[in-house]
């Protein structure tokens, strides 16, 4: 037979066990509100936050650390990379560093196999250029290759996958120019192109150096052989323009090469 007081502990006991932990709660010690004689306390572990990723210098100094250098030795050796390739290098290592803390794997000991299928998510995910995939090949070989491990810049697989990618991506050459030029040469049919009499000579200057230098070679000896001189000149018939005719006595440095040649 329990007496009152016994049954107001064990009352209190089983109060004090079903206090709930909210979980994700930052909250270290959720302790009970019912006096003193039956605070209890809950030990919750908190997740410790992820270190960010190291640095490629930082990176090929713990590599040879723990393949046995000295610090001199590694800090000699990372002394040695370039400095003009750096920032680019260091922005790249660090997107690997991010996609290999996403898989919980040590960037510093990736294999060959996870190297690929970074370079995969790249240029599938990414959408990145087969060449720029290929940059960041460069830049994880930079440092692979001071830790010993030549096969990431050498490796005949990862050069077979970006190859690949190369004939999934092909380049595409834009042999005909991106301009309408047949809305430009239209253009300068209009104003303030046209007409020559009420243009100003600003106009008249930028319409003919583009002309000239639209011209194939050909055509712009026969611009140089147009003359000034009056027996030349053919007016119209009221005398209120003229053209120019070409001087058949010139000859292009083009003619002179191939009559001497």
């Amino acid at each position: 037979m329990f007496t009152s007081s016994d049954s107001t502990v064990m009352a209190e006991a089983a109060l004090v066990s079903t206090v709930a932990v909210p979980s994700g709660r930052p909250t270290s010690t959720v302790t009970s509100q019912l006096g003193p004689s039956a605070a209890a306390s809950v030990k919750v572990n908190t997740s410790t936050p992820r270190d960010p990723p190291p640095s490629r210098v930082e990176a090929i100094k713990e590599g040879l650390s723990q393949a046995g250098f000295s610090s001199e030795v590694s800090d000699c050796i990372a002394r040695s990379l370039r400095s003009s390739s750096s920032a680019i290098y260091q922005s790249r290592w660090r997107i690997f560093c991010d996609w290999c803390d996403g898989r919980q794997v040590d960037p510093v000991k990736a294999y060959i196999q996870l190297i690929a299928d970074f370079l995969l998510s790249l240029f599938r995910d990414r959408s990145l250029a087969p060449g720029t995939v290929a940059g960041y090949r460069s830049a994880l070989a930079s440092i692979f290759s001071v830790l010993d491990r030549p096969e990431v810049g050498s490796s005949p697989s990862l050069s077979a996958m970006i190859r690949g990618f190369r004939l999934d991506q092909p380049r595409v050459r834009q042999l005909a120019p991106q301009w309408d030029l047949s809305f430009v040469l239209d253009s300068l049919t209009k104003a303030p192109f046209e007409p020559l009499g009420s243009a100003s000579l600003k106009f008249i200057t930028l319409k003919t150096v583009f002309l000239v230098a639209l011209a194939p070679g050909r055509r712009g000896s026969e611009v140089h052989a147009l003359s000034y001189f009056p027996s030349y000149l053919r007016w119209s018939r009221n005398f209120s323009a003229y053209s120019l005719c070409t001087d058949t006595g010139f000859f292009s440095q083009e003619s002179v090469s191939w009559i001497f040649s």
